[in-house]
């Protein structure tokens, strides 16, 4: 298996890819990035063209640079539009916290859902992650959980 390395900007007529971090996925059997990637790194935003942008990183959350990287999005406009990102790596409940979820609440990220992936002692944890999301203004009714 080829894994996708170095920074992506894909255009369809209907999305935007990208992705701003490689490698930070944590140590954990079930990541494939783990254990390709020996040298994190950080991408720039590329120019946005598309409202619908879907982020492809491992897991954001864990970068040196979170907030940021959730909040440069914040004023983005495509004809007017807002853009609405998305990871579709999900979020890793063991970075979450009431700032990153209202980060992700107030930058307009959509379709939550957890990379889940560990142990189900750990669904206290997901509790936790799920009322931060709560509070932060998602309903819990639309996560979606993988």
């Amino acid at each position: 298996m080829n894994y996708s390395k170095g920074s992506q900007n894909i255009i369809t007529d209907e999305f935007q890819m990208i992705r701003l971090s490689e490698g930070y996925c944590l140590i954990n059997a079930l990541c494939y990035e783990w254990k390709e990637i020996k040298d994190p790194k950080l991408f720039d935003l590329p120019e946005i063209v598309r409202n619908d942008v879907r982020i492809t990183d491992m897991n954001i959350l864990s970068t040196p640079d979170a907030l940021y990287r959730i909040s440069q999005f914040k004023d983005l406009k495509v004809n007017g539009k807002v853009v609405y990102p998305h990871l579709i790596c999900g979020i890793d409940y063991r970075f979450l916290t009431s700032d990153i979820a209202e980060a992700l609440k107030k930058n307009r990220f959509r379709d939550i859902h957890f990379a889940w992936d560990l142990r189900y002692s750990d669904q206290k944890r997901i509790k936790t992650a799920i009322k931060l999301l709560d509070i932060a203004g998602y309903k819990s009714w639309i996560f979606q959980y993988s």
